[in-house]
């Protein structure tokens, strides 16, 4: 389907490129010419707002025509038009998030105050999800977004809350300390009152809004971003699993838990700038990993493996192996269409270059002379469509 539509683009895009008035005779048409007519007419697409046929027909030219002037010129477009097509896509993750975020907080604040009664929670919940929605409406209207710095922005608010409450819990922040006798002698010990959970999580909630606000205004392709959100998952098992094989317990796995997240995600930008993926392959890779995980699951409960260690070692190695073997794929992919891509132009329905390919032709601008009733030779615009090519 994606190639008939292809097809019938170049078709329509060929037939309007003749009114450009070409003055070049067939002959002399060459692959930079047709190029740099097509960007002409991707320009003209979109000055009228048809964004997605002008990004197709500069992806056409990208792919079929590399090396030229023309080819250069239409990526640099294809850049700036998939940003301003995407400018704003974030919109409704971010209002929609908010206004969850908002409602929980409506929760947590009472909670945090050791609220007993239910009248708070339901005072909070009827001033947080209408605060939530219109607030978040009224930036979102004022500072449009992209998919990638809404799906930021509500990961700096989990993450900042997760990271706040662990740490507290790690460092013993608000914790109440009791003393008892026994036969022994003293035993002192601490407890976490709910109280200071909850303001721990309201502290880093606030944070994460500051923060994603801020990510908002940051220039950051969708692929980035979700390079960074899945990096700080996997970060966080990855730290989980490396306490338990370490035999580590209580504060320490929790302390592993949380530093094996932060440094993932510290680790996804230099791996983004070089990768440069696209949401749809972080995603793949990922779901790649969560296959090799559960397979490793399967096989713990396949042989009923009881050590705890070994029990975290299979999955985790598992998800190791899916995480590289999607990573591997993705990466041979993505070669092998730039080895294509860098290939001879198929203008043909039927080309002759190392062995017989069969492509949709391209259609291409050219002129042809007629003869007038006055007598005389008169160039007549028209689309020449090639059926057989052969390069030796």
């Amino acid at each position: 389907m994606r190639r008939l539509r292809s097809f019938l683009l170049a078709l329509c895009l060929g037939l309007a490129a003749v009114t450009l008035h070409t003055t070049t005779a067939a002959a002399q048409q060459t692959p930079a010419d047709t190029a740099a007519i097509l960007v002409q007419a991707a320009r003209e697409l979109d000055a009228r707002g048809r964004h997605e046929l002008a990004e197709e027909l500069l992806r056409h030219v990208v792919d079929r025509y590399p090396g030229t002037p023309a080819a250069a010129r239409a990526a640099d477009l294809l850049a700036g038009l998939r940003r301003s097509v995407t400018l704003g896509g974030g919109r409704t993750e971010f209002v929609v998030w908010n206004t969850l975020f908002v409602s929980w907080i409506g929760i947590a604040a009472p909670a945090a105050f050791g609220a007993e009664t239910a009248a708070p929670y339901g005072a909070g919940l009827l001033i947080g999800a209408p605060l939530g929605f219109f607030a978040s409406r009224a930036y979102a209207s004022a500072t449009p977004m992209t998919a990638g710095q809404a799906s930021l922005y509500s990961l700096s608010t989990l993450w900042l809350s997760w990271q706040a409450a662990g740490w507290r819990e790690i460092l013993g922040i608000g914790d109440d300390e009791f003393c008892f006798q026994t036969p022994t002698g003293e035993v002192c010990d601490s407890s976490s009152p709910s109280e200071a959970v909850f303001a721990a999580l309201l502290a880093g909630g606030a944070a994460g809004i500051g923060a994603g606000l801020a990510l908002t205004r940051v220039d950051v392709d969708n692929g980035t971003a979700a390079l960074i959100r899945h990096a700080s998952l996997w970060g966080t098992w990855y730290g989980f699993a490396a306490g338990v094989l370490a035999g580590a317990e209580n504060d320490a796995l929790l302390t592993t838990t949380l530093l094996g997240g932060n440094v993932f995600m510290a680790a996804a930008l230099p791996i983004a700038s070089a990768w440069r993926p696209t949401p749809g392959q972080v995603r793949i890779t990922s779901a790649a990993g969560l296959a090799g995980g559960i397979a490793g699951l399967g096989l713990d409960l396949l042989f009923e493996v009881d050590d705890d260690q070994a029990a975290v070692l299979i999955p985790t190695a598992g998800a190791t192996v899916g995480l590289g073997l999607g990573a591997t794929l993705l990466s041979r992919r993505r070669s092998i269409e730039r080895r294509e891509a860098s290939a001879t132009p198929r203008l043909a329905l039927v080309t002759l270059d190392r062995g017989v390919v069969m492509d949709l032709p391209l259609p291409l601008p050219a002129v042809i002379p007629r003869l007038s009733r006055d007598g005389r030779i008169r160039p007549d615009p028209a689309v020449q469509i090639r059926l057989f090519e052969a390069h030796f």
